[in-house]
């Protein structure tokens, strides 16, 4: 991997120390809950959601020397303003905007390093700008722009007081029971997904990001794997920062139509997949990675 880690690259700009955020007398009334929402399965760690699997198929974009302006504005953390006593999920709003500004550049620029490159910018639409129908205040897409072009990633905002994606992750590590209150949030994100037709799908509190990856099951239910990724996280050389991660399922996403639709399982491709090795010339042997198209030569 390369050692540079300043703003000259990708993986710099997306691995920022962020301002601590603080809460005040937040909500705790508990979460929203809808039995139309769809019904998910026990939830499953997303274990390939790695750094070590992002360096592998994106690393050569991330780490790539980029000549100054190539990015054009460039966000900077201190920008977000430090924010403190947040007691509702809208006093997370700057959350949003910094997520926002630093999508526009970083996956903007990453488009055009595709082996195919992708039209249309992205657009990161808060609440009231979505017109989805998918009523919840806190709820954001990605998408790339225009009318009909597609949605690419969905999120829902909330503060640990109502929800926390580590408490959910530790007990799925752990093979504890899961309690509705922690699926509410995960179904009423599964509801948004499948409205706007994408399996990625994040929530965001002032303590983490927590990224999901929908599939459909048997008896008309959903599977679900997750990841949780601190806020704190800043050093994209050895974690993965929530920047990084919203960023991958952006690229993700937009790695074409099949890759980004809600299917069964056995139909979606691992995040490490390899085409088999071919052999180039009688020393090395050329391998594609299924949603980067970046291509790695292996010794024969």
């Amino acid at each position: 991997m390369s050692a540079r880690m300043g703003h000259e690259t990708l993986r710099g700009i997306l691995s920022q120390e962020k301002p601590a955020i603080t809460l005040g007398f937040g909500p705790t009334d508990g979460v929203a809950v809808n039995n139309s929402w769809p019904r998910i399965n026990r939830p499953t760690i997303w274990k390939a959601f790695t750094l070590e699997t992002l360096n592998q198929s994106y690393g050569h974009i991330l780490d790539a020397a980029n000549p100054a302006g190539t990015y054009g504005t460039i966000p900077r953390a201190e920008d977000v303003g430090k924010i403190t006593n947040a007691e509702l999920p809208e006093h997370l709003e700057p959350q949003s905007k910094w997520n926002n500004s630093i999508l526009k550049c970083s996956v903007d620029f990453a488009k055009g390093k595709l082996p195919s490159p992708i039209r249309g910018n992205v657009e990161y639409l808060p609440p009231t700008n979505h017109h989805l129908g998918i009523a919840p205040r806190q709820t954001h897409v990605i998408k790339l722009a225009g009318f009909d072009e597609p949605y690419l990633v969905v999120g829902l905002r909330r503060l640990t007081s109502q929800w926390a994606g580590n408490t959910l992750a530790t007990r799925i590590k752990a093979g504890l029971d899961i309690r509705a209150n922690h699926l509410w949030p995960v179904r009423q994100l599964a509801d948004a997904c499948c409205r706007v037709g994408t399996r990625y799908g994040f929530i965001q509190t002032e303590e983490e990001l927590v990224v999901f990856c929908f599939s459909k099951a048997a008896d008309e239910t959903l599977s679900v794997t997750l990841n949780a990724i601190s806020w704190a996280n800043y050093d994209g050389q050895y974690h993965l920062t929530t920047n990084l991660a919203l960023w991958w399922l952006c690229m993700l996403a937009i790695s074409g139509p099949e890759n980004r639709r809600i299917c069964a399982e056995q139909d979606m491709v691992p995040l490490d997949k390899w085409s088999d090795p071919v052999s180039e010339d009688f020393l090395l042997a050329a391998q594609h990675h299924y949603y980067s198209g970046f291509t790695r030569y292996l010794p024969l």
